[in-house]
């Protein structure tokens, strides 16, 4: 049973295979008399035929094997809040005063480390300086 173009006795039994259907390779397969070669080549083509034949169970339809992963979300809501006047609320001390604020921010002081050397010497100094600013 020569095949032309194989270049080894597997693949001239895999051609001689080629053109068969299910039913055909299966009798094949059974029959004593078929060499041994030529019943592997069609038991190789069959498995293949049922391989590219089977259709997703229930588990392959929701996209494979799955497993379970902590989730963080972030919810929103409502959430009740008092009506009113707002609130005076401290915003920190600034040159050497208390200030009070309603929205809540905080103050920032205009002394940087060298105003706040040249305090201690010239007072008069530093406050025509905060003056103008």
């Amino acid at each position: 049973m020569a095949v032309k173009g194989a270049t080894s006795k597997r693949e001239a039994m895999d051609q001689a295979v080629a053109n068969m259907n299910m039913p055909k390779l299966v009798e094949l397969i059974e029959d004593p008399k078929q060499p041994a070669a030529l019943k592997a080549a069609a038991r190789r083509k069959l498995k293949r035929q049922s391989e590219a034949d089977k259709t997703p169970g229930p588990r392959m339809a929701k996209g494979g094997d799955t497993k379970k992963v902590p989730v963080i979300s972030i919810g929103v809501g409502m959430a009740e809040v008092k009506k009113g006047k707002a609130k005076m609320a401290k915003g920190g001390m600034a040159n050497g005063k208390m200030h009070m604020y309603t929205g809540g921010g905080a103050v920032k002081d205009k002394m940087n480390p060298g105003l706040k050397a040249l305090q201690k010497e010239r007072p008069d100094v530093v406050a025509k300086i905060l003056k103008k600013s």
